[in-house]
């Protein structure tokens, strides 16, 4: 069987720019949002905080989630 040689990949930076210049402001604040979160979710799973930190993320949690009930009602 023979192997096929897979191509290299090639940073392309006129490309990068097209894609973004391309992109809706919705698009835009999506990719925003989904960085940030990837970025907080990575921070709490490698347990990167101090004890002050993550008891300032839970309270910050906490409240959040039951101002967001309250809205609810």
């Amino acid at each position: 069987m023979e192997e096929k040689k897979k191509r290299k990949a090639v940073y392309n930076p006129k490309a990068d720019k097209k894609y973004r210049a391309s992109l809706t402001k919705e698009q835009k604040a999506e990719n925003n949002r989904r960085s940030s979160f990837t970025r907080a979710r990575n921070f709490i799973r490698d347990k990167k905080y101090t004890s002050e930190e993550f008891v300032e993320l839970y309270e910050l949690i906490t409240e959040r989630h039951t101002n967001e009930n309250k809205d609810e009602l």
